[in-house]
């Protein structure tokens, strides 16, 4: 979506169906770029949503994008009923999964501009990583983006992490050079967490599991998701009759990673429970918003059903 002032002439509510949570940060900077007179206010529950939304209204002059980060079948009675209240606001809603259609939810629809942000495919992640190195100023040798992204996968914060650190090297960057940023970086210990999660091997995954801080639960989060869709996306491949020759050239993955990490993967897990893997971690990241229990016990209990799965 081509993003201007126009946009905002004559409409002031979005629907983001999303599929990457980090397109929808994207997105937030790119209007709040384009309208920098407004103040920006993600709201991870319905409670502070309301709050901000009859304040913005009466007891203040100040211009708002107000988002709700995580629309839900929950809210949909409500959001319906706002909407015969005047706002000036920008209004987001941040839909994550599919939502039944009712009279309410259809009105929503109708008023709101649904805007698609899929997932972007390994190609489009090199086409990213490019287009970043060169809004930063960085130069690089021709296979650089294609060697991170083959790397990391289409974990877009685990990219823009590696990417901020390139930013600060700030001159001509060698594949060596990637090489080396990547393997200090902790999203390489991420990998050691994923092979031994995907060969269900409780004591190590839980070791590793152990090194990260509670601060980084939520980019732990993101990049199994990205690991786990990676591995879903070789099963079907295997699936369709794909050799691992052209699995691997089609994902741009070396052969040696593909047949020592991501096929035993396949093996352990199968398309159907990849499947439920990954419904178990999106699941994992909606609790870990809200619950009051220690953070650490939860996630570690995610894990132990994960390996069960």
């Amino acid at each position: 979506m081509n993003i201007n002032k126009k946009l905002f002439e004559d409409q002031n509510y979005f629907l983001l169906d999303v599929k990457e949570p980090f397109m929808v940060n994207e997105f937030l900077k790119e209007v709040h770029r384009t309208l920098p007179e407004y103040r920006l206010d993600v709201c991870y529950s319905i409670e502070d949503f309301l709050v901000f939304y009859h304040r913005g209204g009466m007891f203040s002059s100040e211009k708002r994008i107000l988002v709700l980060w995580d629309f839900t079948r929950e809210h949909v009675d409500v959001i319906e009923s706002l909407m015969s209240v005047p706002t000036d606001d920008i209004i987001v809603l941040v839909r994550r999964g599919a939502i039944s259609k009712t009279k309410a939810y259809t009105r929503i629809t109708t008023d709101f501009t649904t805007v698609k942000l899929e997932k972007p495919t390994e190609r489009g992640c090199s086409t990213w990583v490019r287009d970043k190195l060169k809004e930063y100023g960085v130069e690089c040798q021709e296979k650089v983006p294609s060697y991170i992204v083959s790397h990391l996968g289409t974990n877009m914060y685990a990219l823009d992490s590696v990417l901020k650190k390139l930013r600060v090297l700030g001159r001509n960057i060698s594949v060596d050079e990637c090489a080396r940023l990547i393997s200090q970086t902790h999203e390489a210990r991420y990998f050691d967490f994923m092979d031994s999660l995907f060969r269900r091997r409780v004591s190590s995954t839980l070791q590793e599991f152990s090194k990260v801080d509670e601060s980084s639960y939520v980019q732990l989060i993101h990049f199994m998701i990205g690991q786990i869709e990676r591995i879903y996306r070789v099963a079907c491949l295997k699936n369709q009759g794909e050799s691992i020759e052209d699995i691997s050239e089609i994902l741009g993955v070396p052969k040696f990673i593909m047949k020592t990490k991501m096929m035993p993967a396949v093996a352990s897990f199968g398309r159907v429970k990849l499947i439920k893997l990954l419904d178990l971690v999106n699941e994992l990241e909606k609790v870990l918003r809200v619950t009051k229990l220690p953070k650490d016990q939860v996630f570690q209990s995610y894990l132990l059903k994960a390996m069960k799965t």
